[in-house]
């Protein structure tokens, strides 16, 4: 993955909060115009509770991991459509990046991951049970 800048929101507006982001402000004359992109970067917490539930499937079922993350990501919606020459249609798995899918669409991910585990993979588990259960193995406080 690329560095990014990273910004702060604060009272006085966006400010930078890495190198990059204050090299970057430091190039542009006030008054000046420039085109942001907002993006809200997921938490490094997330992404190991995301792998600590692959895992946790993956070592009680017959799945591999990588087998376990292209279920999720197809059943969560997380997957695009290609069409063939022949006109045929495709779904495969798209991409779960940290540059691909930022925080607002990884809590919709994650939501509909959670809701398919504790449906489809472990019924009889409830959502609730579930996070508590990757929170643990994952070292995870409850507010991250």
């Amino acid at each position: 993955m690329k560095p990014a800048m990273i910004f702060r929101r604060t009272l006085r507006g966006f400010e930078p909060a890495n190198d990059m982001a204050r090299e970057a402000m430091a190039k542009v004359k006030i008054g000046d115009d420039v085109r942001l992109e907002i993006k809200r970067p997921r938490s490094l917490a997330w992404h190991r509770r995301y792998f600590a539930l692959v895992n946790l499937i993956a070592d009680n079922s017959s799945y591999t991991t990588e087998d376990v993350h292209m279920l999720l990501k197809m059943r969560a919606g997380c997957r695009r459509l290609i069409k063939e020459r022949s006109g045929r249609e495709i779904w495969v798995p798209d991409s779960v990046a940290f540059d691909k899918m930022g925080r607002d669409e990884w809590q919709v991910y994650w939501s509909r991951v959670v809701d398919y585990v504790a449906s489809e993979l472990l019924p009889g588990v409830s959502a609730a049970e579930l996070e508590r259960e990757i929170r643990d193995i994952a070292g995870i406080a409850p507010a991250a």
